[in-house]
């Protein structure tokens, strides 16, 4: 009896993990990364990579990091997707519009990077 209640403990705690992973990784597993500025790089793991000691480039609350292979960095926030230029400024570049489709994004002013 005592081995079924320690199954039952880690069976909850077990997923109460993968929930929480799959509800803060929801944009990166069901939506695709745009190409980037030169048209090369939109795969993660082949093209982009995220910076290393972070879980899927989470950087800080909604917050992910990006790095493609042509060196560009890409800040994703919720559904904007920003290039970040070398003095911690954000450039808009696109913007999830509709399931799985990147649209310009040339509404949104620049900014200064915070985190």
């Amino acid at each position: 009896m005592p081995g079924l209640w320690l199954f039952g403990i880690f069976g909850f705690i077990a997923g109460g993990f993968i929930t929480w992973l799959a509800l803060k990784n929801r944009l990166l597993f069901f939506f695709p990364f745009p190409l980037c500025r030169r048209g090369k790089c939109y795969r993660l793991g082949t093209d982009c990579v995220w910076r290393i000691g972070t879980l899927f480039g989470y950087e800080t609350k909604g917050i992910y990091s990006y790095k493609c292979r042509c060196g560009d960095v890409y800040i994703r926030e919720g559904k904007r997707f920003m290039e970040l230029l070398p003095d911690d400024t954000l450039r808009p570049y696109k913007k999830l519009i509709a399931f799985r489709k990147w649209a310009d994004d040339s509404e949104s002013p620049y900014r200064k990077l915070a985190y």
